[in-house]
């Protein structure tokens, strides 16, 4: 809910409410109830067989004997969002061609999640949670400009926040952009920055939530005399804390960049760094192993930050036991590579094919491997690929001018499998492409509607696999064909 107005003429005024509710349940399948479990496995020891229902059942695996001991956590999630906004702006009459915007934002937010009470004593295997809620209050003061130079041929935007949070501090964070026209279809642009991201709720105060976290454990393949390619992934059980000093990241963040138009093509190609300090993130089981396999004195390094494992047994050959960790505040990362964006209207005998390319070649993503570990350049490594990129056409059919259809080609750049102790790469994931199908279809005699049919991956292609069999997540999917139909009403 907003209101706004005008006053003395050139000046206006804007003051908003937001108020939102989420309330949600989530179900998750097939997780492991221990206890049950336990009691199957003994069943099968002991007698050789197991009776569910009295039906006795001799295989551990009988689907009704996986549905005894199987599991279907749950979460009652809610959340509360409360904002006050005002603003006031217009000219800027002090500084020439300049128009100005300042304002303050007041805002509360809640959350509150609720696990069933078999994750929270610890019965589920797999992972799971535990309840906890808390909230938090920030106050926000920010001002911004925009400077016209050059008879309009070049403009400078000037940006500043204040923040004031309740559980941790202040921040003051501001961006400078300019842009420039140089000549006729040439335009220069550069802006520089801060920024700041407070950690979540959660990491802060969460309470111990169970996982069992995927790792290789080449300490204990090492001790037995496995190559580290032949080493297999396994799991921990790892109990994961908040942490109630975690403090907020920090990045200062570059980009520079041209762009040329020429009639009815546009060719952009901008240069980014970021650089963040205080990156929050956290430390992994894996992360614990690869600081056992450079020394002592990278484990204490870890161990200092309250991460830690234990093994069954005392020797190095026995596997892990189980795992503590958490969030954590690491040290500087910086980010660089290049954005490439064409867009272009191609006019033909049989109609117009408007044709957009987008591509991201990075340069560089480095940071330490763990907290304070040697500093390794990710790029090419196991979830950031060197080069990506999209190209679509978009066409309108003659025949029906009210469909409009696009077909779109996405790549992904090969990344690696495996790394040796030194984080070099020792072997590949395949590079993946996929092609998208969209189609959209105004309403004849109803042109405020229109009916949309999207199709990712039309042609189902797999992920590709790592050696273990897995694919990677943050990259691939192994969703197959997906079809979406919607519409839109304006009214």
């Amino acid at each position: 809910m907003g209101f706004s107005g005008t006053v003395m003429d050139d000046y206006t005024w804007d003051l908003s409410m937001q108020w939102h509710l989420a309330d949600f349940l989530t179900f998750d399948c097939c997780y492991l109830q221990k206890p049950e479990y336990t009691q199957a496995a003994e069943g099968f020891k002991d007698d050789g067989y197991f009776t569910v229902n009295g039906t006795k059942y001799y295989s551990l695996f009988d689907p009704e004997v996986v549905a005894y001991y199987s599991s279907s956590p749950n979460v009652k999630s809610k959340s509360q969002f409360r904002s006050l906004e005002y603003t006031f702006g217009g000219p800027l009459n002090i500084v020439p061609n300049t128009d100005f915007i300042i304002g303050v934002q007041d805002a509360e937010y809640l959350y509150e999640n609720t696990y069933d009470k078999q994750s929270e004593i610890g019965n589920v295997g797999g992972s799971s949670g535990n309840s906890d809620g808390t909230g938090r209050e920030y106050t926000a003061y920010f001002y911004e400009s925009k400077t016209g130079l050059m008879d309009g041929a070049a403009e400078i935007d000037v940006a500043v926040r204040y923040d004031d949070y309740s559980d941790f501090g202040t921040n003051t964070s501001y961006t400078v952009k300019g842009i420039w026209e140089v000549m006729d279809g040439l335009t220069l642009r550069a802006s520089t920055g801060t920024g700041f991201r407070a950690p979540g709720l959660g990491d802060l105060v969460a309470n111990t939530s169970f996982s069992a976290d995927s790792h290789v454990d080449y300490v204990k393949c090492n001790a037995k005399g496995i190559a580290r390619e032949d080493c297999p992934s396994e799991q921990v059980n790892t109990y994961i804390s908040a942490n109630p000093n975690l403090g907020p990241e920090e990045s200062e963040s570059t980009n520079v960049g041209v762009v040329y138009s020429a009639g009815n093509h546009s060719v952009a190609v901008d240069f980014f760094n970021t650089e963040i300090d205080g990156i929050i993130t956290s430390v992994t089981v894996q992360d614990y192993i690869d600081a056992a396999i450079l020394g002592p004195s990278y484990v204490a390094q870890l161990e200092s930050q309250g991460a830690y494992c234990t093994r069954v047994g005392t020797q190095a050959d026995a596997p892990l036991n189980e795992c503590f960790r958490g969030p954590i505040n690491g040290n500087e990362t910086s980010v660089s590579g290049t954005d490439i964006k064409y867009s272009g209207l191609f006019e033909t005998g049989v109609g117009d094919f408007d044709v957009n390319f987008s591509a991201v070649v990075m340069d560089e993503s480095e940071s330490e491997a763990f907290f304070n570990g040697p500093v390794v350049n990710f790029v090419g490594l196991t979830s950031i690929p060197e080069f990506r990129y999209t190209v679509d056409v978009g066409h309108t059919l003659q025949a029906v001018p009210n469909l409009y259809m696009s077909l779109q080609y996405e790549y992904i750049d090969e990344i690696a499998d495996t790394t040796d102790a030194n984080y070099k790469a020792t072997s590949m994931v395949d590079d993946f492409d996929q092609v998208n199908l969209r189609a959209v279809y105004t309403v004849p005699g109803m042109e405020n509607l229109s009916v949309s049919v999207a199709v990712r991956n039309l042609t189902k292609e797999d992920p590709p696999l790592t050696a273990n069999g897995n694919y990677n997540r943050l990259l691939h999917t192994d969703m197959g064909m997906q079809i979406f139909v919607g519409f839109t009403l304006e009214l």
